[in-house]
């Protein structure tokens, strides 16, 4: 469908999609996106929730000059960035521009907002090593189809999304290695009662600091991940061995049985005897 909208250029094509109840309770969905040319003079704002979606823009061209809530930043060709709609926005076109975009709710699309905000502060750049470029071509693909296929397009937006959430930016820097060396410490010595101060001297930062970069780089707090490493290995001891809760509590580094008790449950909704006695 040809748009006509000012600074919209004839080539431009807008693919609207109504929702199944389904897809709007269960799944990742897309109820407008497109293919747009612009040159100068294309320009949108909106006031808070005028647009209750998470916005995708892809910029193959040109720039894109977007702005949310007084936060202005610039999305170059290659690059792709996820705004929140529902906070007062502004975005227009910086001159001759290629983009694609595509509005888009999902249970989990604020949480990966707050995430991929976290992770970059702005616009990724899509070519970099990763598999985001070629998620966002199968999106478009699925978008512009003739059929929409509503499973097939939240599997292809929870692919791009999770490829940009897992992007590595070519060679990780002084504070991803960091982060990389404190994680392996973790892994190695999960079974020990470590502290944040211990990762965080592992990272040579100070324990803010150290909290901040972490949840950057992993997507998880350190807490976390040193929690997953020691419920993931009491799993495992659950079912190949026939040691005590009170071993396994101490081999995983928990600091008492009932520790480590209360901390299963809260995860898994049973308890470690009730889970030893699952079978697979």
């Amino acid at each position: 469908m040809a748009i006509n909208e000012r600074g919209v250029l004839p080539e431009s094509r807008f693919y609207p999609h109504e929702p199944s109840q389904f897809a709007q309770q269960s799944l990742f969905y897309v109820p407008f996106s497109g293919e747009y040319h612009c040159e100068k003079g294309y320009a949108i704002t909106r006031g808070a929730m005028e647009y209750p979606y998470m916005l995708l823009f892809c910029v193959t061209e040109g720039a894109l000059h977007v702005e949310v809530e007084g936060c202005a930043q610039t999305v170059r060709a290659g690059q792709a960035l996820v705004i929140d709609c529902r906070r007062p926005h502004h975005y227009e076109a910086a001159g001759n521009l290629w983009f694609r975009w595509a509005g888009f709710w999902g249970m989990a699309s604020e949480a990966y907002h707050g995430l991929l905000q976290e992770r970059f502060g702005g616009p990724a750049d899509l070519a970099a090593p990763s598999q985001a470029a070629a998620c966002a071509e199968a999106l478009f693909a699925q978008l512009r189809a003739e059929r929409h296929a509503e499973h097939a397009v939240s599997a292809a937006v929870h692919m791009l999304l999770s490829a940009l959430a897992d992007m590595r930016t070519g060679t990780p820097g002084a504070a991803e290695q960091a982060v990389d060396r404190a994680a392996a410490f973790l892994r190695g010595h999960f079974a020990e009662p470590i502290q944040l101060g211990d990762a965080a001297r592992v990272a040579n930062m100070s324990p803010y600091h150290f909290s901040r970069q972490f949840k950057k780089y992993q997507g998880t707090t350190p807490h976390e991940f040193l929690l997953c490493e020691r419920m993931a290995a009491a799993k495992l001891l659950l079912l190949s061995t026939g040691e005590s809760i009170e071993n396994i509590a101490a081999s995983c580094g928990f600091a008492s049985a009932s520790h480590f008790i209360r901390a299963f449950r809260g995860r898994n909704g049973i308890t470690p005897m009730r889970f030893r006695q699952m079978r697979f």
